[in-house]
């Protein structure tokens, strides 16, 4: 993202369109710039993708569309399974159902991204050098009792289609912009 918009800040060139690109991935293209981006650069798909670096929840928007950071399909979400739950806005700490579940996001209601963590290579959390620090990004009770779910810090919203888009970070992260 951040190189499509270094990009964009230098004036217009003729090479700007003499390329034979078709296809680029990244991650943090501003939606406000993605479109801009592929009509001066004449690149006819921009993908996404999001990941948390040291983190198990992960997504790619192959399709291309517009301002999405991935895509979360009902089938794919059995191989990496993620979801958004609610936090308290003060507190920071998630939500909870009358029987101590988490509060999952319905389309359109912003949440964190939580990871599920299991014992093999697309779901494990080695975590940190400090175990306090580990075990301060692991929550259980997500979905059912005794999971243990990867806690991103990052606030996403789902649409109806299950397209997800950034829209913020939390805690002690932080996201250029």
């Amino acid at each position: 993202g951040e190189v499509c918009r270094f990009l964009l800040a230098q004036p217009p060139k003729a090479v700007d369109k003499q390329h034979c690109i078709r296809v680029i991935l990244g991650n943090g293209l501003q939606r406000s710039l993605w479109v801009e981006f592929q009509q001066r650069f004449n690149i006819p798909k921009v993908c996404e993708f999001y990941g948390a670096t040291e983190g198990n929840a992960g997504m790619l928007n192959g399709e291309g569309k517009v301002g999405a950071v991935g895509y979360g399909s009902v089938l794919g979400r059995n191989v990496l399974p993620l979801c958004l739950i609610k936090r308290d806005d003060e507190t920071g700490e998630p939500l909870r159902t009358s029987n101590g579940l988490c509060v999952i996001c319905k389309p359109g209601e912003p949440g964190e991204v939580v990871g599920l963590v299991k014992n093999d290579p697309r779901h494990q959390f080695d975590g940190y050098i400090s175990k306090e620090q580990s075990n301060r990004k692991i929550i259980s009770d997500v979905r059912k009792k005794g999971d243990t779910w990867f806690m991103s810090g990052d606030v996403l919203v789902e649409d109806d289609y299950g397209y997800f888009y950034f829209k913020d970070r939390t805690g002690d992260t932080f996201r250029q912009r």
